[in-house]
């Protein structure tokens, strides 16, 4: 069989073709994927930022003394919710901070409830720690992905 110069050439240019519309198409399903992602971190940190509010009523009937915690906290969830969503290193910086803070805040519950002042349930705390291993999973699988 004799194959023809347009007819080879034509091969070639359907393979290109071919493999602009795969690499598109596998472009296309990898920024979904980090949307998807960012908007399950976005859930995450929303559901969060909801408890926050209760558990700091719950603390400020019983730690008077401890002001500067839950203004730090109340202070950096309204940075945190106020970040614009394109701006990643600003919100991770702000979300670690709200997250030390937090930390702080656990410290003050723990005590009041060690020492017998009040029973508070932490579920808070560990939707936070959820939260962390989720996004850290998320953060592996897309950085597994952009290296394939």
């Amino acid at each position: 069989m004799d194959f023809g110069f347009g007819t080879i050439l034509l091969i070639i240019l359907l393979a290109i073709v071919g493999y602009v519309i795969i690499a598109y198409n596998g472009l296309v399903r990898a920024r979904q994927m980090v949307r998807e992602a960012w908007s399950g971190i976005d859930v995450q940190l929303k559901r969060r930022a909801d408890l926050i509010p209760n558990l700091i009523e719950t603390v400020k009937g019983y730690a008077q003394h401890e002001r500067a915690a839950l203004e730090e906290v109340t202070e950096l969830r309204t940075r945190a919710q106020g970040m614009p969503r394109d701006d990643v290193a600003g919100r991770a910086q702000v979300e670690g901070m709200l997250g030390q803070a937090l930390g702080r805040l656990f410290a003050v519950a723990e005590a009041i409830r060690n020492s017998g002042q009040m029973r508070i349930s932490c579920s808070c705390r560990a939707r936070s720690k959820r939260w962390k291993a989720k996004s850290r999973c998320r953060a592996a699988t897309i950085t597994a992905r952009r290296a394939t």
